[in-house]
């Protein structure tokens, strides 16, 4: 069986994959072993609650499936054009991530050697994560994705004094993760069209086999309009390698 192997390059993949594992875990609802909702009420006074979806049936263990195999992408979902205010989002959250990578290289006298960073995908993969989150989690999400571009964009547009604080965070939350997905999805289109050479690829894997765990359709439903990569349940076993080694190579041609 071929492994993962640990060079620089493939450790930036592995993380962006490990990011996309854990911390949808939190942000999912879970059905409980008697059919209960257990509570992942979000943790601030502010906090907006969704509304209870069903979920996911179990996959049987063993078994790898796809979850995205049946879903398809909503006709009329809108992708951002690619405008001076939505491309400061991108801007603002490149320049403040490399930044901070700067300043802990010199921190840990590493500055003489040289590194690989995309904030476009690091911001692409968490801006997919953040669709999974609520309250202050989300909020914090938001805070690093958009920084201050996003206080003066979409979340500006939420105005009038009609209703609480929170449905007012609430909605202005909703409005900044729909610009950045927007901007995603425009960015992806753009490349499919070859309007530009970009390549972006990737995938969710979650582990089956507890009976606790399910994934939000609506999670899987917003991957599917607006990022549409491949979510996968697996069992985490030698199988499981073998398909996330060839499906790295398949979306990499075969670089990785």
């Amino acid at each position: 069986m071929r492994k993962l192997k640990l060079h620089r390059t493939t450790k930036i993949v592995l993380a962006i994959i490990l990011v996309i594992l854990a911390v949808p875990f939190s942000a999912c609802k879970i059905t409980g072993p008697q059919g209960r909702t257990d509570s992942t009420e979000p943790d601030g006074p502010n906090a907006t609650t969704k509304k209870p979806t069903l979920n996911v049936t179990p996959i049987p263990d063993g078994q790898i499936v796809n979850l995205m195999a049946t879903l398809k992408a909503k006709p009329d979902v809108k992708a951002a054009e690619t405008d001076a205010a939505r491309a400061a989002i991108l801007n603002d959250f490149s320049v403040r991530l490399i930044r901070a990578q700067l300043a802990e290289r010199e921190k840990e006298q590493k500055n003489k050697s040289n590194f690989l960073l995309s904030p476009y995908v690091m911001q692409s993969v968490l801006t997919m994560v953040a669709n999974g989150a609520a309250g202050d989690t989300l909020s914090e999400m938001l805070a690093v994705l958009a920084g201050k571009s996003g206080e003066g964009g979409e979340s500006d547009k939420v105005t009038g004094d009609a209703g609480s604080d929170a449905d007012k965070v609430g909605k202005a939350a909703d409005a900044t993760l729909r610009a950045l997905n927007e901007l995603m999805l425009g960015t992806r289109r753009d490349s499919e069209r070859e309007a530009q050479q970009l390549f972006i690829n990737g995938s969710i894997w979650y582990r089956t086999g507890a009976s606790y765990f399910r994934i939000n359709p609506d999670f899987l439903q917003t991957n599917a309009d607006y990022f549409g990569i491949p979510a996968f349940g697996a069992p985490f076993d030698n199988a499981t390698v073998k398909a996330m080694n060839d499906l790295i190579a398949e979306q990499t041609k075969g670089l990785i």
